[in-house]
């Protein structure tokens, strides 16, 4: 018999997608973010249901990254990307973004360089990698120190 906890998580969950959908359709890609961040705090281990929107899927994926899960949302903007090629430019860029958050500064400057060898005008892949070049070495730092921080909180949740 399945607990009661689980049913009402199922239940939240699908609330909480019916809520981005809608929010989505009205233009409200924030609101949109926001329901889906809520969901990934309450069930990190989420699985988005089929037949979701690549939008949305994408806003899902910013929902894992603005939350922390990087590995997860780079899964996720790679499915994206291998399916529908016209989101290959948002989804590299985010995933570029996100490693950078892992503070893999070299993996986010080969993900935006192979960018723009698929989409030679892309400017904001341009503007990336000489902002990641230019970086300070003390931002560097610090960006490291709570990445490694982030780790160390993630593995002792499992």
């Amino acid at each position: 018999m399945m607990k009661l906890s689980h049913i009402v998580s199922g239940i939240k969950s699908r609330f909480a997608i019916e809520q981005a959908k809608n929010r989505f359709a009205q233009k409200d890609y924030d609101g949109a973010l926001k329901e889906l961040k809520t969901l990934v705090k309450a069930q990190p281990d989420f699985e988005l249901p089929p037949g979701l929107s690549h939008d949305l899927q994408m806003i899902f994926g910013m929902a894992l990254e603005e939350t922390g899960h990087y590995e997860r949302a780079v899964q996720i903007y790679r499915a994206i990307m291998s399916v529908d090629p016209s989101y290959l430019e948002s989804a590299r860029i985010h995933i570029g973004c996100t490693y950078s958050k892992m503070g893999e500064f070299d993996a986010a400057i080969r993900e935006w360089e192979e960018l723009l060898d698929e989409r030679p005008n892309c400017m904001r892949a341009y503007e990336l990698i000489r902002e990641m070049r230019n970086m300070p070495e003390q931002t560097k730092k610090a960006i490291l120190a709570f990445a490694a921080v982030r780790r160390s909180l993630s593995s002792q949740k499992d």
